[in-house]
């Protein structure tokens, strides 16, 4: 079948023939500024000035052909390691325009061609033009271009690509992967999305989706950013009933916190402990709170879910399932009783885990 296939692919000349006849003329007549036409390399300062940046959005013929970013696509998918060299000049530039185009569904294409490159091209070839470091710009700004229906889409697609960029130019232990990821996570993530796209749920679903993929890559170093993370995947649990939450960001968010509890498990000891059991211990209660048509099968997965997120949980710190310490409003004798009252009052939620402390175990023999 594999020899079947590699029959049926075009030549390298074929795709030559396409790409000179039929993609080039359609994007050079608006070059993107920073690339070298004749090299496919990026240049050391913009050609044309600053404001030749908009000059590739001007007339934009490329974009009356409707087959053209597939066509593109095509040859990406089809030329193979060897060739990318010599038609590197002619991928590279229709490539860059559609990533740094201003339609979002433009931009999509361009990361599914940058997608396809990354992963056959040659890593020297990607370092040595300089389209590496142009490549990581392009993707950043994706993180910027919110508040489109499109948005999600792009982030999903954007988001497992820059991860993959990062891998490929950079040492699995070098400070800079490192560094990159951060600002994956800290800037693009963190800083961009949720601090200007808050209330579009959609895309804040996106990236929670998203999270678990940049927690391998970052391992224990995600701890950097639990503050900022562990308010954002309860928030679903603890946001006041006027706010609805769809079942699935609620659904969402308890997979990435468990994911995010087994990556930092060092750290959810203590005081996070607490923050956390008490949010999916009000979720439980408020669960029916979710969405107004939320009943049945949603609303047992949901709380199934709840209950696995706690099993989690008691995993990485096994103390919570008697005690807990004391956070900055509460003592440790006053959380306690509130913490065996729930234990008390919502007994499923902790069904197959650590009996309940001596004094509510007391008081439900009483009664």
């Amino acid at each position: 079948m594999t020899d079947i296939l590699a029959a049926l692919a075009p030549s390298p000349e074929v795709i030559r023939i396409v790409l000179v006849d039929h993609v080039k003329p359609r994007f050079s007549p608006t070059p993107h500024p920073d690339l070298s036409l004749d090299t496919g390399r990026r240049l050391r300062r913009p050609a044309g000035g600053p404001a030749a940046a908009m000059d590739m959005f001007d007339g934009q013929l490329w974009k009356q052909e409707l087959g053209t970013p597939a066509t593109v696509l095509w040859c990406t998918a089809h030329v193979s390691g060897d060739d990318f060299e010599s038609l590197w000049h002619l991928l590279i530039p229709p490539i860059m325009t559609m990533l740094d185009d201003y339609e979002t569904r433009y931009k999509i294409w361009g990361v599914r061609n940058a997608a396809i490159l990354i992963d056959r091209a040659p890593p020297v070839i990607i370092k040595r033009t300089g389209i590496g470091a142009l490549l990581h710009e392009s993707l950043c700004k994706m993180f910027m271009h919110l508040h489109d229906p499109e948005t999600p889409a792009l982030l999903r697609i954007s988001t497992p690509t820059y991860i993959r960029l990062v891998n490929t130019i950079y040492d699995g232990d070098s400070a800079e992967r490192l560094d990159r990821l951060f600002h994956l996570l800290g800037q693009s993530v963190i800083g961009t999305v949720w601090g200007y796209a808050s209330q579009d749920e959609e895309t804040i679903n996106a990236t929670i989706d998203l999270l678990p993929s940049i927690f391998d890559e970052l391992g224990i170093s995600t701890c950097r950013y639990l503050k900022f993370l562990v308010p954002q995947l309860i928030h679903p649990m603890t946001a006041d009933p006027v706010q609805k939450v769809s079942a699935q960001l609620y659904l969402a968010s308890l997979s990435t916190l468990r994911c995010l509890m087994r990556t930092c498990q060092e750290r959810i000891p203590g005081a996070w402990s607490t923050v956390i059991i008490t949010s999916l211990s009000r979720g439980w209660i408020k669960s029916h709170d979710v969405d107004a048509d939320t009943r049945g099968a949603t609303m047992k997965l949901i709380r199934e879910e709840l209950r696995s997120t706690l099993g989690v949980l008691f995993a990485v710190s096994p103390s919570a399932q008697v005690s807990l310490p004391p956070t900055a409003r509460l003592s440790s004798d006053v959380l306690q009783v509130e913490y065996d009252q729930i234990r008390y009052a919502e007994p499923d939620l902790f069904r197959d885990f650590m009996p309940m402390s001596s004094a509510a175990s007391e008081e439900q023999v009483g009664e």
